[in-house]
């Protein structure tokens, strides 16, 4: 039961809400200004969040009372204590902001019988929406009663203009819990302090139509949990055509459950930019895999910064493309070979009577000398200013190996480096000063 008293304060189902005064005329009365509201509440149309009733009637209604048009639009539908049920997608204009009290105070649950593609999800997904807004509220996919949201629970596709989840928990999706998809573009997209928990796919999966051609940039996942993703599926998974640029996920915790084929705390696969620190991972099963990049050429300039791997999953870090792994330890600094600050990566060069140097495929090279022969080895390419670069050279010739050269671009003061023995191996150290120049630092070791 509604209604107002001649002090004018509104009695929902026995709960007094006091929302401002001029929504309401008098007892019994309560008038709704078109165009003028910018904060409703769905008990306002009959709204009752018991766990039971389905709410969604009212929660269109108080959406639809928002401003739509002219310089200001949009505002804030506010969701009291309590569990309100929805029987249907609740579609987010522009502008508008669902707004509970808090994560564990306020809740929006599918019913058990709920059959969409999501529970919440932007109304223009054509990249024509900006300004979505969800914080402080728990959304339910009820899965285990029986719900089904066969995109996500949240899904949200082509938003712009600094759309945001912050404080909220997404739990229990038939697939997965949060879509940041583009059909058309998309970005700037925050998801910040949020828990992600139980899906039967992917807690977030961030992903491109392939018909897409346009940009999607700066989607930031800062201070996130995501917990217990189905087996075979990911905490977090990129999945890009060419246009996915800038994902940036920062002091992120994951935690898994199952295990399987494909199980990954993150995985990239197809996009450019993707920054990563601060990223804690652990797992209750060893054949869960931490951070995976798949062998995608599109994967280009990414880094993992602060990895700690609490349970030392196997691998920490598995990179397809660069032939890279970590097993069970923790990694201070990872990065692609592309990224311009650059680690120790091993490569094997190949002998002859000119030894090419490749930068891309790693900077730590291992040169096994084979016969009597002399060579050169020739001025290194794709190299970036700073880079350091090791020969570790080995004789395997049975004698005396040949006289070794360098190209024209090695500055060094160990000028013939000297004889090998046989057997054993020296080392030389470069840095990349720019204008084709690389110097020598330090001495060349002796034979080892």
């Amino acid at each position: 039961m509604i209604s107002v008293d001649a002090g004018k304060t509104l009695t929902i189902a026995g709960r007094i809400i006091g929302p401002p005064r001029q929504y309401f005329t008098g007892a019994g009365s309560v008038v709704v200004l078109p165009g003028r509201n910018e904060f409703v509440l769905p008990e306002w149309w009959g709204a009752i969040p018991d766990d039971s009733t389905d709410c969604y009637a009212a929660i269109a209604k108080a959406i639809a009372a928002l401003p739509t048009g002219g310089g200001t639009y949009g505002g804030i539908v506010h969701f009291l204590k309590g569990i309100y049920r929805s029987s249907d997608k609740i579609l987010q204009p522009n502008g508008v902001e669902l707004r509970g009290i808090s994560c564990n105070t306020s809740c929006i649950k599918a019913t058990n019988t709920f059959n969409k593609t999501a529970l919440i999800a932007n109304s223009a997904q054509d990249g024509t929406q900006e300004f979505a807004r969800i914080t402080d509220l728990m959304l339910d996919g009820n899965k285990a009663a029986g719900a089904v949201c066969s995109v996500a629970v949240v899904d949200w596709v082509s938003l712009f203009v600094n759309s945001y989840i912050r404080d909220c928990l997404i739990q229990n999706g038939s697939n997965d819990n949060l879509h940041i998809g583009a059909n058309n573009g998309g970005g700037p997209v925050l998801v910040d302090n949020t828990w992600l928990l139980s899906p039967n796919g992917h807690n977030i999966l961030i992903d491109e139509a392939v018909a897409n051609t346009n940009a999607v940039a700066g989607i930031g996942l800062r201070n996130c949990t995501v917990e217990h993703q189905a087996a075979g599926k990911c905490g977090i998974r990129i999945k890009g055509y060419g246009r996915i640029f800038g994902v940036n996920i920062t002091d992120l915790h994951v935690e898994q459950a199952n295990s399987g084929a494909g199980t990954y705390g993150i995985q990239i696969d197809g996009a450019g930019d993707v920054k990563m620190d601060g990223i804690q991972l652990q797992s209750s099963s060893t054949s869960s895999g931490g951070i995976r990049i798949e062998n995608n050429v599109l994967n280009t300039r990414y880094s993992a910064k602060n990895v700690t791997n609490i349970n030392t999953i196997n691998p920490c870090i598995d990179d397809q493309l660069e032939g890279v792994q970590f097993t069970g330890v923790h990694v201070p600094w990872y990065c692609s070979s592309d990224f311009g600050v650059f680690k120790q990566k091993q490569q094997t060069l190949t002998y002859g009577a000119s030894v090419a140097t490749n930068l891309t495929l790693g900077n730590y090279c291992i040169l096994v000398i084979t016969n009597g022969t002399a060579f050169t080895i020739a001025n290194p390419t794709n190299a970036q200013v700073g880079q350091r670069l090791t020969y570790e050279i080995v004789n395997s010739s049975g004698g005396a190996h040949g006289t070794i050269s360098w190209g024209a671009n090695f500055a060094y003061r160990d000028a013939s480096f000297g004889a090998i023995a046989n057997g054993k191996r020296r080392t030389i150290m470069f840095e990349y000063r720019g204008s084709n120049v690389w110097a020598q630092i330090g001495a060349a070791t002796g034979d080892m």
